[in-house]
């Protein structure tokens, strides 16, 4: 499980980050993935480095072919235990999508999520405010 106690500290590190398709770094930007997968390995969580063939070398150039959806919503459905929205806890993933878009977030408590939007980058919003329709909730670690 996610020591909590790290999560306020790390969630200041990755807040106000930019948007950047391969960005991989807080000055550079994140996008949804290398958001996802550096926010949770600053917690101590291992997602591993690859999924279905995508890394973090080669998934931006993947994404923009077209043959990114299907296998980062396997991936991010397939980590931890589902977990049902009554028991979300803080560092619980949050996994949003409709018909063209899927993107994670991390629950933060309090009906708030740290995710990473094209347009903003790194930021918390009350979940009311998300447009796509909460799929699936995880709990890693």
């Amino acid at each position: 499980m996610i020591d909590q106690r790290k999560l306020p500290d790390v969630v200041i590190r990755f807040m106000d980050a930019p948007y950047k398709l391969g960005g991989s770094h807080r000055e550079e930007g994140y996008d949804c993935l290398s958001f996802f997968y550096y926010f949770y390995k600053a917690l101590s969580v291992d997602l591993g480095q690859s999924f279905h063939g995508y890394t973090m070398l080669n998934y931006n150039e993947r994404w923009e072919a077209g043959q990114g959806r299907k296998d980062f919503m396997d991936f991010l459905t397939s980590i931890g235990t589902h977990i049902e929205v009554l028991h979300m806890m803080p560092g619980d993933v949050l996994v949003f999508g409709a018909d063209d878009v899927v993107f994670p977030g991390v629950y933060l408590g309090n009906n708030n999520v740290l995710t990473c939007f094209l347009k903003y980058g790194v930021v918390v919003i009350p979940m009311r405010n998300i447009e796509h329709r909460l799929m699936e909730v995880r709990r890693i670690g």
